[in-house]
Formats: C-alpha cells, sequence, structure tokens
C-alpha cells in the first residue's frame, strides 16, 4: 500500500519525464507525432496538480493525446 502511495505522490516526476523524452524524440524525428503526445503528457501533469488520482491521469493523457492525434493528423 506504501508503494502505491509513493507512486502517487511522485507521479508528477514521471510525468515531467515522459514529456522532456517526448520532445527529445519530436526534435530528432520533426514529425509532430511526439508533439501531440508531450501535449497528452501536459494534460496528465495538470490533471495530476489538481489532485485526480494515477488512474484518472492516465486517461486524461491517454484522451488528450489520441484526439490530438485523430484531429490534427
Amino acid at each position: 500500500m506504501e508503494f502505491i502511495q509513493a507512486i502517487e505522490q511522485f507521479a508528477w516526476i514521471g510525468w515531467l519525464v515522459l514529456i522532456l523524452v517526448f520532445l527529445v524524440i519530436e526534435m530528432l524525428t520533426l514529425d509532430f507525432t511526439f508533439l501531440m503526445l508531450s501535449i497528452g503528457g501536459v494534460a496528465g501533469l495538470g490533471s495530476d496538480l489538481i489532485g485526480a488520482p494515477i488512474w484518472l491521469q492516465v486517461i486524461i493523457a491517454a484522451a488528450v493525446a489520441a484526439v490530438l492525434i485523430l484531429v490534427l493528423r
């Protein structure tokens, strides 16, 4: 139980790392797909800062990234 609480407490670090990784990949590929994924990560980070549970953060990040990819592609 403590492990899950630690993950929820430090999830913002994971979101920042994910965003940075996607931005570095985007700079190397210049395809704009990873930019949309990083924006989804920003949405996940924002939901973490609001206080959403980890499962909702992942759903929000995936939904935002999927909508961006489907609409802009």
